[in-house]
């Protein structure tokens, strides 16, 4: 077995050693993470070809099991070859249980002898680092920031402040800091949560811009409203006994409708009051949806069946699909973070996962994905068996400031996390 475990020896337990498993006094030891992590020259990991087979299977087994652990684990990074994960943990959580997840972790491992999973401790827990997130934006507001990221391999945060503020960056950084200091003496902790602060590069855009679709309507497919505007369906939801669409909340309608049809009316939304809690979506309601997403051009019937959904935060390196009326089906994406907040126009918009893509596969990103138009369309990723899981649906993207034409990099999708910090009820109605 390839498991090897990397924790910092101030935890004050040291788990007896199994066959394959070492330890390291150091948390987040730069060689160990060498062994996984490969980096471009801006510190970004980057990724060589696809995500297949039993890494996936491991991954969706660790994220479970580390669901069960929210005040230690921090996330999942993919090696850059994908033979392998790395797991990120608090160094500062309370030993014994720290003991039961990292059995949790050899347990669950044990089962693909041919992976390596390094486990490696770092500054802290998500669940610390989105408190502390929370209670920045709070206090400096959408005015100063347009984005704060949990950054899982320091286990700290990344924070994007507005191009006003760059004169007084030095400032800034000094303010940051000390809320830092006092947020965690606040809280008892001996060590500050790491906090990376610069001006940023990009502005970030709602996406919202097939066509004759039929009842029960299949994901993907074109919402029209409005004045030749138009949103694309996400994934199907049951919430209290009925049957609901998940789209796009700042596809501002109360009512959409496809080929003559109506495809749903609004019944409730995150957007625009509540989407820094819960994300930007909405449910529509008054019609009936397939468990199916249209995966083929623009004018092809094809379709792939969804096969549940994902309602947690997204590893590193994970590679997504999207489906709109805009650019139809676009895989190859991989994920950078999850459980982002971006400013997106002027709405403080949470529960996001910050995507790029890679369409050479060879760790070069490029500008191919969602385009105005897709949001509200469904993001996936293949179930393994012909299928796909929905994890959440399109929101954004991101483009350099000042180019013509307008050069995108980032592309976001709303988690169906943000549907389940609203409401623990709804589940996969497909």
């Amino acid at each position: 077995m390839h498991t090897k475990f990397f924790a910092s020896m101030v935890l004050g337990a040291i788990l007896s050693s199994g066959p394959g498993i070492t330890f390291d006094s150091e948390p987040n030891d730069v060689a160990v993470v060498a062994k996984c992590i490969q980096r471009d020259e801006y510190g970004s990991q980057i990724w060589f070809g696809p995500e297949q087979g039993d890494v996936s299977r491991l991954d969706s087994e660790l994220n479970a099991m580390l669901a069960s652990y929210p005040e230690i684990a921090t996330g999942i990074a993919f090696c850059s070859n994908y033979d392998g994960l790395m797991l990120f943990v608090s160094s500062h959580s309370e030993s014994s249980a720290r003991s039961r997840l990292d059995k949790e972790i050899e347990r669950v491992s044990a089962s693909y002898p041919d992976l390596d999973v390094y486990v490696t401790g770092v500054a802290a827990s998500m669940s610390e680092i989105q408190d502390l997130a929370t209670y920045l934006f709070d206090e400096l507001g959408v005015q100063a920031l347009t984005s704060i990221a949990p950054d899982i391999y320091s286990g700290g945060l990344s924070v994007e402040l507005s191009p006003q503020e760059e004169r007084a960056l030095e400032e800034r950084e000094s303010q940051i800091s000390q809320m830092v200091e006092s947020w965690s003496r606040d809280r008892g902790r001996s060590a500050d949560i790491p906090v990376t602060v610069r001006i940023a590069e990009a502005w970030v855009e709602p996406a919202a811009t097939r066509a004759a679709d039929l009842p029960p309507f299949r994901m993907g497919s074109r919402l029209n409203y409005g004045s030749g505007r138009a949103c694309s369906a996400g994934v199907p939801l049951v919430y209290a006994g009925s049957r609901y669409l998940l789209t796009a909340g700042h596809c501002q309608s109360d009512s959409f409708t496809n080929n003559g049809y109506v495809v749903g009316r609004k019944y409730t939304t995150s957007y625009p009051g509540n989407a820094y809690r819960y994300g930007d979506w909405m449910l529509l309601g008054g019609a009936t949806y397939s468990g199916y997403v249209y995966n083929g051009s623009l004018s092809s019937s094809s379709v792939l069946r969804i096969s549940g959904a994902f309602w947690g935060s997204m590893s590193a390196g994970k590679d997504v699909c999207t489906s709109g009326t805009t650019t139809a089906q676009v895989c190859r994406y991989k994920v950078q973070a999850s459980m982002v907040r971006e400013v997106v126009g002027s709405v403080v918009t949470g529960h996001m996962v910050m995507m790029r893509h890679f369409g050479n596969l060879d760790g070069i990103p490029d500008t191919v994905g969602l385009r105005p138009g897709d949001s509200g369309g469904p993001c996936y990723y293949s179930d393994g068996n012909g299928g796909v899981i929905a994890a959440g649906i399109v929101t954004a993207l991101s483009g350099d400031l000042g180019s013509s034409p307008v050069v995108y990099r980032n592309f976001y999708c709303t988690q169906l996390s943000g549907v389940r910090a609203w409401s623990g009820s709804p589940y996969y109605g497909g």
